[in-house]
């Protein structure tokens, strides 16, 4: 089961977030069928969004990242929501 945790203390001066995406990340390289390098850049592109969404203002905003690149990956997209929802796409 993946976790996102988030953290503020009381004079709201420190924040902290964590995550664990094994399962998100695993689910997103199974439905695309990729292994090895991809798999590593999908799993740590999907807890890079998350850890990123914890900063919108709502649940209803969203962070997308795109990565461009020119080797075996090509392209990768992420999107993810404030509310932890998050997907992954190999173009």
């Amino acid at each position: 089961m993946d976790t996102l945790l988030r953290a503020i203390n009381t004079p709201e001066t420190i924040r902290v977030v964590a995550a664990t995406s094994t399962e998100t990340a695993r689910e997103a390289c199974r439905r695309q069928g990729i292994r090895g390098a991809q798999a590593m850049a999908i799993g740590r592109a999907v807890t890079a969004g998350a850890l990123l969404a914890t900063l919108a203002k709502s649940d209803k905003e969203r962070v997308r990242i795109q990565i461009q690149g020119h080797g075996p990956i090509g392209q990768l997209i992420i999107d993810a929501h404030g509310d932890g929802r998050v997907r992954a796409c190999l173009a």
